[in-house]
């Protein structure tokens, strides 16, 4: 149905009602602006959700989560709200937000304003971020406060400097996750490390130059970390990363975009501080094809506690190998002689 003044007006309408029947119900509100190609649509659209994000705005102190996808035009107006329409106890309630803010051809969302308005958000304690890169990131988000969040999720490409900054100042981040970090950095060998007591899950992704973040960092209370990288040169790297996070992890998944051979993998799973984590995960596409390979390599050096479970998509080839009566099913799937029982493990996936 095309988007027209008398639908936004109905639509304005209904939801005034829906919002008088829900009464005083926290509320999780989703809006999004269009992203097709027509201009008049995407004008329609636009203005379509300004007019329902005026009607929400009258219940500001019920928002108790908010995603938002907008234009510039769209972001310009909740950024307006914020600064200039809501006093400092408006949004009493809110703990997540989402925003998804990029340009639309030539015009570009009020960033800088965008962190200041959810600097003025007291109670958030969830930030979901993905905008267009900058060079001057750390500058232009300043005035969010990192400090309060425990929930940091940035989508957009940043450095490996960029991605520090952040993490140095959420310093009460309990989840921290980073969609695009790239770059090989200079030598940091000498730069003062931080501390981050609080963070226990934390993913990763980009080129390998990330790895650089864990000499920059201790992560005390780290149990849950994921890399993904597009490819692992060498096994150095993975080496400094276990040796900074082995006393608390619990569960590391490393994933490697470009295609690997078997003894690239068991080289990976070669590493000793790999044998302190309960649970490990390797993601490759090839990793069915590589999997057997790697094991004839590993040979007896396959610790009892790891398992072996090859998947493929969301459906297991090989189901927990924990058990006596699966163990002949891992050793005809790799083609080993007769192995011990204390072959058990490594849990791969993609």
């Amino acid at each position: 149905m095309p988007m027209t003044i008398n639908r936004t007006s109905s639509s304005t309408v209904a939801l005034k009602h829906w919002l008088s029947l829900s009464r005083s119900a926290p509320l999780d509100i989703s809006l999004e602006t269009t992203e097709r190609h027509d201009d008049t649509f995407k004008e329609a659209s636009s203005a379509h959700a300004v007019a329902m994000l005026h009607v929400l705005a009258n219940e500001a102190h019920r928002w108790r989560s908010a995603a938002l996808d907008m234009d510039p035009h769209l972001c310009g107006v909740f950024v307006d709200m914020l600064l200039n329409q809501f006093n400092p106890g408006s949004l009493p309630n809110l703990k997540r937000l989402e925003v998804f803010a990029l340009h639309d051809g030539g015009i570009k969302a009020p960033v800088k304003s965008l962190a200041r308005a959810i600097g003025k958000i007291t109670s958030l304690a969830e930030l979901y971020l993905i905008l267009n890169p900058d060079d001057n990131m750390p500058f232009i988000l300043r005035d969010i406060p990192w400090g309060q969040l425990t929930t940091v999720y940035l989508g957009m490409p940043l450095t490996v400097h960029q991605a520090a900054f952040f993490l140095a100042h959420s310093t009460a981040a309990v989840t921290a996750i980073f969609r695009c970090i790239y770059d090989t950095p200079v030598s940091i060998s000498n730069a003062q490390r931080s501390v981050l007591p609080k963070l226990i899950n934390m993913t990763l992704n980009g080129t390998e130059g990330l790895l650089t973040i864990f000499d920059r960092f201790d992560f005390p209370c780290l149990e849950d970390l994921t890399v993904g990288l597009h490819s692992l040169t060498c096994v150095k790297p993975l080496e400094r990363l276990m040796e900074g996070s082995r006393l608390s992890i619990r569960r590391f998944a490393l994933h490697v975009t470009t295609r690997l051979s078997g003894s690239e993998l068991a080289k990976y799973l070669h590493v000793q501080e790999l044998r302190q984590i309960p649970h490990v995960e390797f993601g490759n596409s090839d990793i069915l094809r590589i999997a057997a390979e790697a094991v004839v390599h590993l040979k007896k050096d396959i610790p009892i506690l790891w398992s072996w479970n090859l998947r493929k998509g969301k459906s297991a080839l090989v189901g927990n190998l924990n058990s006596t009566t699966l163990m002949s099913e891992l050793r005809a799937l790799c083609r080993l002689p007769h192995a011990s029982r204390s072959i058990a493990s490594i849990f791969c996936s993609f």
